[in-house]
């Protein structure tokens, strides 16, 4: 009934607050460290790994570090800039680029966090839409976040370097989840990424949940959760 489910709820989030409570405190014995990193990990995530909208509930933010990038994902960056702006003048070093930027650890989209692999894992876990590409969504890791100035714009610019991973070719397997659309997901190999894309916030349409299958090694399913963009119908 309704009446308990809101005490199961009233029960859940009590014990949390207590235990929250409890490992804020200064005094903890140094066996208690380990318990207190553990719970900080996954206490603002839901069961699919999604981190929690609520600013309070975020991991605290480093300051953003200085990051050199490497020669492949300059190059990315002066193509992904051409196609923005319909223009060759970054190619063709018409227009000086940065090459060192500033590097994030998250990005908060409408709300929902997107975080790169060595900082939380779960939440780099994204489907996303390649500029110039396809309208097919496409599943990948985001490596990195960064952001700079151009001298002749204003605005500060940000991407996201994500890897792709590629989708499983067998059409009979995809079938039992392609037959319910995009939310039934589809199936995906696990292993070396097959490319490197570098695109804006605004290209990511959700994160995923992976779980692989037990029965196929090397295979995972791959789960769309809320979409914080729309998808463009073919």
């Amino acid at each position: 009934t309704s009446g308990e489910l809101e005490t199961t709820f009233m029960v859940s989030v009590c014990r949390s607050s207590n235990l929250q409570a409890l490992l804020d405190r200064q005094d903890l014995p140094s066996e208690v460290q380990p318990l207190r990193s553990a719970y900080e990990a996954v206490a603002n995530e839901d069961h699919r790994g999604t981190r929690l909208a609520d600013e309070s509930h975020h991991p605290r933010t480093r300051p953003p570090s200085s990051l050199v990038l490497r020669n492949e994902v300059y190059q990315l960056l002066l193509s992904a800039l051409d196609r923005k702006f319909n223009t060759t003048a970054y190619t063709r070093n018409w227009s000086p680029v940065p090459r060192e930027v500033q590097e994030l650890s998250k990005l908060s989209i409408r709300g929902v966090v997107f975080a790169t692999t060595k900082s939380f894992p779960r939440d780099s876990n994204v489907l996303f839409l390649s500029q110039g590409g396809s309208s097919r969504p496409r599943v990948g890791n985001i490596e990195s976040i960064f952001q700079f100035k151009l001298q002749d714009r204003e605005s500060t610019m940000t991407y996201l370097l994500v890897q792709q991973h590629s989708p499983l070719a067998n059409e009979i397997m995809q079938r039992v989840y392609t037959q319910f659309g995009f939310a039934g997901g589809f199936l995906c190999h696990i292993g070396k990424p097959i490319g490197s894309h570098l695109i804006e916030p605004a290209d990511i349409i959700c994160h995923f949940a992976k779980t692989p299958l037990p029965n196929c090694d090397g295979v995972m399913h791959v789960l769309p959760l809320n979409k914080v963009r729309d998808i463009p119908m073919p």
